[in-house]
């Protein structure tokens, strides 16, 4: 079983508006679900940025977490980007 399945996703009412930063390069982004071991952002463009890429994503509420791009795809002209959260220990217990 994947460790995506293990998480349990949950679909934002609302979007929270966020930057997503990778080095010098700053994306604006729409965090639409979030679990205890990542988030799916939403990008009107194509991040400039694909797998493995690490960075930083800060949350108009104030947040900023550690993150991996994990996959990136087009979906109905927006791209949804999948991240995993860096500062969290996955470690099962």
């Amino acid at each position: 079983m994947s460790e995506r399945r293990n998480n349990f996703r949950a679909v934002l009412a609302e979007a929270r508006e966020a930057e997503l930063c990778v080095g010098r390069r700053r994306h604006p982004v729409s965090v639409v679900e979030e679990s205890s071991g990542g988030l799916c952002v939403v990008a009107a463009d194509e991040p400039p940025f694909g797998p493995g890429s690490k960075g930083e994503l800060f949350t108009d509420d104030g947040d900023c977490l550690r993150v991996e791009v994990v996959h990136s795809h087009d979906s109905l002209g927006q791209y949804r980007v999948g991240l995993r959260r860096l500062d969290v220990d996955q470690t099962p217990s």
